[in-house]
């Protein structure tokens, strides 16, 4: 109901051009859609009265919603049920938990350390609380307005399984993991993600990775990366990307791939000679988007940033800013006071 008006469940769209999203041809055509359901494409007449009528725009293009198979919308999904900026682009399904840092599927230490590390990203959960794939279904469900798929995040596992340790994990830690990962598929997770240049996801190594990625196997899901390598490093960073799909026996997906054509070609041709079957999404700009840090600090300095960032996640608030206030005050430049990170 619309006030007192009733809405009618019958709408014509008429006068557009239909991409049906199978073939490569479009073609004009008027849309009948009844209720949920699309009941006739082509010529359509239908008498006055008996449904809603929208006569398009020349030139409008009617096709299937958009699907972003990279979403960052943990935040205003779990607020308002919707992506606002992303409907009125025609985004019809979200694929979200990327890069291997959400807090779906964190423990309550873990939601701490991203609603510190990737709010600008994903947005913060507050209260901070455990909250499981399972959870966010059970806090949206009756109010999206858009699809929704999640991924479980190897990152997050991991800082829920071991904070922010640098060293591999051990042999009972992976076995954690892993029955985590299981958890998230079992409550509706639709693969793993991992993100290679943020932290902690970046600690682990190919093979570790690849056992936490095993579960995917049997329920036929895959294992979706951000690289730890693009540009001129893109080779190795698929290089990485498919030696996981082969140690854990799944098909995997590079996100906002980019680099040198030819070092993904040579990557991908590689991958398809060994077997592992590789998609991958890109943005129709030049580069993608990340923690400016990442992009601008040499490792050296990064390395003095992840430990200071190590550091502050165990401190609550006054004692971090206690911290930075007597190291601020015992060095007197920004190199300095970054040098005594290794002390």
């Amino acid at each position: 109901m619309d006030g007192e008006n009733p809405v009618n469940s019958r709408m014509l769209l008429r006068g557009g051009v239909v991409a049906d999203g199978v073939g490569t041809t479009v073609q004009p055509a008027d849309v009948l859609i009844e209720g949920p359901v699309i009941t006739a494409v082509g010529r359509v007449d239908v008498p006055p009265g008996e449904c809603a009528v929208i006569d398009l725009a020349a030139g409008s293009v009617v096709c299937p919603g958009f699907i972003d198979a990279h979403a960052h919308a943990e935040g205003p999904l779990l607020a308002s049920g919707r992506l606002d900026g992303a409907l009125a682009q025609g985004v019809t399904t979200l694929v979200v938990g990327q890069d291997g840092q959400s807090w779906i599927g964190a423990n309550a230490a873990t939601a701490h350390y991203l609603n510190r590390y990737f709010t600008p990203v994903n947005g913060a959960l507050e209260p901070v609380r455990d909250f499981g794939v399972a959870d966010f279904a059970e806090a949206v469900t009756g109010r999206l307005v858009q699809n929704v798929a999640v991924l479980a995040s190897q990152g997050t596992i991991r800082h829920n399984v071991t904070g922010m340790a640098s060293g591999p994990l051990s042999e009972a830690e992976r076995a954690a993991a892993r029955r985590e990962v299981e958890k998230a598929l079992a409550e509706g997770a639709v693969g793993l993600s991992s993100g290679l240049d943020y932290l902690p996801s970046r600690f682990g190594a190919t093979g570790e990775v690849a056992e936490l990625a095993r579960p995917l196997a049997d329920a036929g899901r895959p294992y979706v990366s951000h690289l730890r390598g693009y540009g001129p490093d893109v080779r190795a960073g698929l290089d990485e990307l498919v030696a996981v799909g082969t140690g854990a026996g799944v098909r995997v997906h590079a996100s906002h791939l980019w680099g040198e054509p030819a070092d993904i070609q040579a990557a991908i041709t590689a991958a398809d000679e060994a077997g592992v079957a590789v998609t991958f999404d890109m943005y129709f700009y030049r580069r993608s988007s990340t923690i400016l840090a990442q992009l601008l600090l040499p490792p050296e300095v990064l390395q003095r940033v992840w430990i200071l960032r190590k550091f502050l996640n165990e401190l609550n608030p006054v004692e971090a800013m206690e911290f930075l206030i007597t190291k601020m005050s015992d060095t007197k430049t920004n190199k300095k006071f970054l040098e005594s990170m290794n002390q």
